[in-house]
C-alpha cells in the first residue's frame, strides 16, 4: 500500500485526509496529502491558478487516532479523489503533492 493515494478515516477530532501513504507501522501511518475538506477548494486554485496557495503536508497520524484507511480507488460512479484530480486537471496528482511544486 505505501505509495497509494488512500482515504485515511481518523477520530478525535474526526476528519478525513487524503493522500499519498508514505509510511504505515505499528505506531502510526505518515501521509503526504490534505484533509479531504480542503480538497475542493485545492484542486480549484490549481485549475484557475496552476498552483495552489496552500500545499500539502506530509503529516504523521499515531494509531490510536486511525478509525480505517482505505484505498483511493474508483468504483463504478464513485470516482476516486485521484481520478478526480486527473480528470479536471489533466496531470498526474503525484506530482502536485511532492515537497516541490511542479513547473509549468
Amino acid at each position: 500500500m505505501t505509495g497509494s493515494f488512500v482515504l485515511v478515516h481518523l477520530s478525535g477530532p474526526r476528519e478525513k485526509f487524503w493522500g499519498l501513504l508514505e509510511l504505515s507501522d505499528a505506531s502510526g501511518v505518515t501521509v503526504r496529502g490534505l484533509a479531504v475538506e480542503g480538497f475542493e477548494e485545492w484542486l480549484r486554485e490549481i485549475a484557475r491558478e496552476g498552483s495552489p496557495t496552500f500545499s500539502p503536508a506530509t503529516v504523521f497520524f499515531p494509531l490510536h487516532r486511525v478509525e480505517r484507511i482505505s484505498m483511493d480507488e474508483t468504483v463504478g460512479e464513485a470516482v476516486s479523489l485521484a481520478d478526480r484530480f486527473r480528470r479536471q486537471i489533466g496531470k498526474d496528482p503525484r506530482a502536485f503533492l511532492a515537497q516541490e511544486m511542479p513547473e509549468d
